[in-house]
């Protein structure tokens, strides 16, 4: 069966803890971490559809590379996450852009391209603007108004 997501949704504290562990592969992390990786998780499980499996009345097993992500209907939320070891694509710590990304004019059109193709990776969160980075450079990223600019 394939899911979508509703519109809005939660991930738990639990979920971003264990993906950042299990998922990622760290050990040690900071609270802006585990909110970062909540963006990420909302990131790769919105807007698509979605290989899932009904585990129960509530509880949906969601599969996405090689992680399992399980949805709890009734809350409404990401309760927890777990390897899947038998994926070949992994997961990063990566934020790709949503359509419509807005771009300040100043960046180059080759970190444009890189920007829309890839993402970039995200260091921190300062009020709901996403600070990441590609090569050498910084951009900060606004989440509500898809829009980067340079940092």
């Amino acid at each position: 069966m394939s899911i979508i997501l509703p519109r809005r949704y939660g991930v738990s504290t639990h979920a971003a803890e264990r993906f950042i562990e299990r998922i990622i592969g760290r050990e040690e992390y900071t609270e802006d971490d585990v909110e970062i990786a909540r963006i990420i998780i909302y990131n790769i499980l919105s807007r698509r559809a979605l290989k899932a499996k009904k585990i129960d009345q509530y509880l949906v097993r969601i599969r996405y590379r090689n992680a399992v992500f399980i949805y709890d209907s009734d809350r409404n939320m990401i309760v927890t996450v777990y390897p899947d070891e038998m994926a070949r694509e992994k997961i990063e710590w990566v934020y790709k852009f949503p359509a419509g990304l807005r771009l300040e004019k100043q960046i180059a059109t080759n970190i444009q391209v890189k920007l829309i193709t890839y993402g970039f990776t995200p260091l921190r969160l300062e009020n709901q603007i996403l600070i990441g980075q590609i090569g050498e450079q910084l951009f900060s990223y606004d989440i509500k108004h898809n829009f980067i600019k340079p940092y």
